[in-house]
């Protein structure tokens, strides 16, 4: 479904007093995996590893320097397919924090194109969103803000979810709650997944594929489960 091959991405620093050579900071280099439809696909890596860089490449929101990225064999049907997709994190600053979650969903629903009611349906059920729709945003807990972000990012039925350590700063039963919502979005909507995290548990208990990026490569393990390998992924969260 979602293919690199070696694929490579830099930034270029200027000196801010402006003399100097820029410097070219290489992030990624030569990264090749691909994943399948319905995949959950986990991403960990140290701290400046690139997680986040590798996420955005995959969204679209940022071009590789060389390489490609393909989705079902076609790195062109990728940039259309790319509009599609969704980028889910903890960034809240751009709901309206005055006004109700209501209102906020209402906005948000009157400027997408495509809206999957089915979805949304389960989102107010199986998160019990509507207990507190009409609570301004700014009295919302870390838990309910993270619900009204989930429900924004699936108004257009995305095919594949991006999300950048999603469950950062939850209590124990509210992850519980996203991680038992996502495994049905998977499950029961067959949509594709990649999930950033320093929790070893959620990759363990949610995703069958997983890639660690360190030193600017990534490896791919095509299955999570395998214990003894699952045991030495901790090294790659250590800062």
């Amino acid at each position: 479904m979602i293919e690199l091959v070696k694929v490579k991405k830099s930034f270029i620093n200027f000196n801010p007093l402006g003399f100097g050579k820029a410097k070219e900071t290489i992030i990624l280099n030569d990264v090749n995996f691909e994943t399948k439809e319905r995949d959950i696909v986990g991403i960990i890596g140290k701290n400046g590893t690139g997680k986040s860089t590798l996420l955005k490449l995959l969204f679209g929101s940022l071009k590789a320097d060389s390489g490609e990225i393909r989705f079902n064999g076609s790195s062109e049907l990728y940039d259309e397919v790319s509009k599609n997709f969704s980028l889910i994190n903890n960034n809240d600053r751009s709901f309206f924090w005055r006004l109700s979650l209501r209102q906020n969903l209402d906005y948000f629903q009157s400027i997408t194109n495509k809206v999957n009611n089915e979805i949304i349906d389960l989102l107010l059920e199986d998160l019990s969103i509507n207990r507190f729709l009409d609570k301004p945003f700014y009295a919302l807990s870390s838990g309910e803000k993270k619900k009204a972000l989930l429900y924004r990012g699936l108004l257009k039925d995305p095919e594949v979810l991006f999300f950048d350590e999603f469950t950062q700063s939850l209590d124990l039963p509210s992850k519980r709650q996203i991680i038992h919502f996502i495994k049905k979005l998977n499950n029961d909507y067959t949509k594709t997944i990649f999930w950033v995290t320093h929790d070893l548990s959620e990759i363990n208990d949610l995703c069958n594929k997983l890639l660690v990026v360190k030193n600017k490569e990534i490896s791919f393990h095509e299955n999570t489960k395998e214990a003894d390998n699952f045991r030495n992924f901790e090294k790659y969260l250590e800062d």
